[in-house]
């Protein structure tokens, strides 16, 4: 990639985690968006300088689509979970079955790693104990959620997003 467009995607990828910054922040007075706009830059440079060419093709138009649809699947699956757990909490009689659960990923960069560690914690129920190498290690509360666990929709859009 030239560094024209180099450039093109640095500035979009800043005005989109500005937008998101704006959006969750719920203060549009002006010393909210000057301190959106310091930290989604601040957060994208430090970003490229600690991921550096690891980072780059996540910031393209198509991967962009596809974080989009990432983002939505795991609120998704988070309110899933949540609902799950609100049942399990609710009704003391279903059988809670805690369990480690060890499976393999075919994702190749360690920020996807990453990104899937963190996106199985934030689940409710569901604890990234340790990744070894392909190997993940999850602390789970039911093991009826294994299945959703190792079919991953996740995980899959994921190795989209890298390019698998």
């Amino acid at each position: 990639m030239n560094d024209k467009n180099q450039a093109i995607n640095f500035w979009i990828m800043n005005f989109l985690l500005f937008l998101f910054w704006f959006l969750l922040s719920g203060s549009f007075n002006f010393f909210s968006i000057v301190i959106g706009l310091i930290l989604s830059y601040l957060i994208f440079n430090l970003s490229i300088r600690f991921f550096g060419n690891e980072l780059e093709f996540w910031y393209r138009p198509r991967q962009l689509l596809l974080l989009t649809n990432f983002f939505v699947s795991l609120i998704s699956e988070i309110i899933k979970a949540n609902l799950n757990m609100a049942w399990i909490i609710i009704n003391p009689k279903l059988p809670v079955s805690p369990g480690i659960v060890k499976f393999k990923t075919g994702l190749k960069s360690d920020l996807a790693k990453v990104i899937l560690a963190n996106t199985i914690t934030l689940t409710p129920g569901t604890l990234t104990i340790d990744i070894n190498g392909d190997e993940f290690i999850v602390h789970i509360i039911a093991k009826e959620s294994i299945e959703g666990l190792l079919s991953n929709e996740l995980e899959k859009l994921l190795s989209e997003i890298e390019g698998n």
